[in-house]
C-alpha cells in the first residue's frame, strides 16, 4: 500500500532555474534512497506537486515541504492511499509551463492565483489537479 499527496504553493522568492535544478537534483537523489515517485509543475510562481511511496516516508517529506522557507499558501489537493504507484518511473519528473500551455490545459487565459489559493479544494476541477493530470496524458508538452 502506497500514500500519495498532492498540493499547490506558491513560491516565497524568485526561484531561478538553476536554484530548482539544485532542488529536483537533491530530491531525485533523496526519493530515490526513500523510494519516492511523482512529478513537479512550476508555472509563475506556482508549485504544482503529486508525489507517493512508503507512508512513513510521504508524510516525511510532506512536513518538509510544509516546514521549507521557499512555499506560501500551501493547499493540500488530495491525499489517500494506492495499491500501485501511478507514476513509478519518475524520480520526480518536472516540467516547467508556458503560458500558451497553462491557457491550453485550464482554459483560463491568465493565472488567476485565488483561483489556486482562496477556494476551497473541493473537486477534481481544482486548476492544479487539470496540471498533474494533463502532464501525465502528455496531451500539451509535446
Amino acid at each position: 500500500m502506497y500514500k500519495y499527496v498532492s498540493y499547490v504553493s506558491e513560491q516565497t522568492h524568485s526561484l531561478s532555474e538553476e536554484s530548482i535544478q539544485e532542488l529536483l537534483l537533491h530530491s531525485r537523489a533523496k526519493n530515490s534512497k526513500h523510494e519516492i515517485t511523482g512529478l513537479l509543475i512550476f508555472f509563475q510562481g506556482v508549485f504544482t506537486q503529486f508525489f507517493e511511496g512508503p507512508e512513513h516516508y510521504v508524510e516525511k517529506v510532506y512536513r518538509s515541504i510544509l516546514d521549507d522557507s521557499r512555499h506560501t499558501k500551501i493547499i493540500e489537493l488530495s491525499t489517500g492511499y494506492s495499491d500501485k504507484r501511478y507514476y513509478a518511473d519518475w524520480k520526480m519528473a518536472y516540467h516547467r509551463l508556458s503560458t500558451d500551455q497553462f491557457v491550453k490545459i485550464t482554459g483560463y487565459q491568465e493565472l488567476d492565483r485565488d483561483q489556486f489559493f482562496t477556494k476551497p479544494c473541493t473537486t477534481l476541477h481544482h486548476p492544479g489537479i487539470q496540471l498533474l493530470e494533463s502532464f501525465v496524458q502528455g496531451l500539451h508538452f509535446a
